[in-house]
């Protein structure tokens, strides 16, 4: 209790049980006080003091997970924030359908577990807009998902996993192994019933469908991954003529260096049998096109048995 009490605190409480000020709970484990009961196991003050970074997490994901999703389904996505609890993992499990899509990663080496959590409604709505369907509800049973949603399931995840380490800039530099597989949500051991993991939850939304994200990690995770720096916020968007250079830069154009030729008359050419030789000359300076313009000047060469273009200084060519 001194972990998380001021010894004034904890004097002060005990002078108010001993007066009958505060009633205490029969397991000890809670205090009631005049906003109802207090878990002691369960402290959000560290939480309050994350909101604004925590905040700035939420904000990135929201963009980095709708810009992904449009690129997976080439339909708009909308992702909202439904909210955070601090809450033992076998009250988080005991709120979950089944079957909901429970993947959990190791990270290295950060030591942790995050678990990428996927309800039954976001599976389906997956399937159904990856083989064209008209976004029909599907009725939720408790089994488990076939072979064909585990595959779209997994396509899905991988986005949402690169969407979480591009949003979340502690994560970057960590490697994720998964280590657990879960569509029954009390079947799962990634985390011991007792834990206090952080659950954020995500809306996400799409024509056709759509369900519920949830992340979750243990709150000694999310703590070890602050105290490694604070959250950066993304670069601010580029201009236009920034967006025009980037995309630009990764064009494609075809180079050809035009060595010699020959003229040789119609008759000649009629005449020509295999094996015959056209005699060229080969000059010292050859022009290099780019798209069919020129750009360079360059010597003829050999590398690695194929022949090669070496692009000379244009002062060297103007002295020539």
């Amino acid at each position: 209790m001194s972990e998380l009490l001021s010894q004034d605190e904890v004097d002060a409480l005990l002078d108010g049980v001993e007066d009958g000020a505060v009633a205490s709970g029969a397991g000890g484990e809670a205090i009631a006080g005049s906003n109802g009961p207090y878990d002691l196991s369960c402290n959000n003050r560290r939480l309050n003091g994350w909101q604004k970074q925590l905040g700035l997490v939420d904000d990135n994901l929201g963009k980095c997970l709708g810009h992904s999703m449009l690129g997976l389904l080439h339909k708009t996505t909308e992702v909202n924030m439904e909210g955070v609890r601090m809450l033992r993992f076998s009250d988080f499990v005991d709120g979950l359908e089944t079957p909901t899509g429970l993947n959990s990663f190791q990270l290295e080496p950060a030591g942790g577990i995050i678990m990428v959590a996927m309800d039954a409604h976001l599976v389906y709505s997956l399937v159904e807009s990856f083989f064209g369907g008209a976004g029909r509800r599907v009725a939720i049973q408790s089994k488990g998902f076939t072979a064909t949603e585990r595959r779209v399931m997994q396509l899905g995840l991988k986005t949402i996993l690169a969407s979480v380490k591009r949003a979340w800039k502690q994560l970057e530099s960590q490697q994720l192994s998964l280590c657990e597989c879960e569509h029954n949500p009390q079947a799962s051991a990634a985390f011991a019933p007792a834990d206090v993991v952080m659950v954020r939850r995500y809306s996400i939304k799409f024509e056709g469908g759509g369900g519920e994200l949830g992340l979750v990690m243990s709150g000694e995770l999310v703590e070890t991954l602050f105290e490694a720096g604070g959250v950066q916020r993304p670069p601010t968007s580029d201009n236009s003529e920034d967006v025009m250079r980037r995309r630009a830069s990764d064009f494609r154009a075809t180079v050809a260096g035009e060595v010699s030729g020959a003229s040789v008359s119609l008759k000649q050419l009629l005449n020509m049998s295999c094996g015959d030789i056209i005699p060229i000359d080969s000059p010292e300076l050859v022009d290099v096109t780019v798209n069919g313009v020129k750009k360079f000047s360059a010597r003829v060469g050999e590398i690695d048995g194929r022949v090669g273009l070496s692009i000379v200084d244009p002062h060297e060519v103007s002295k020539s």
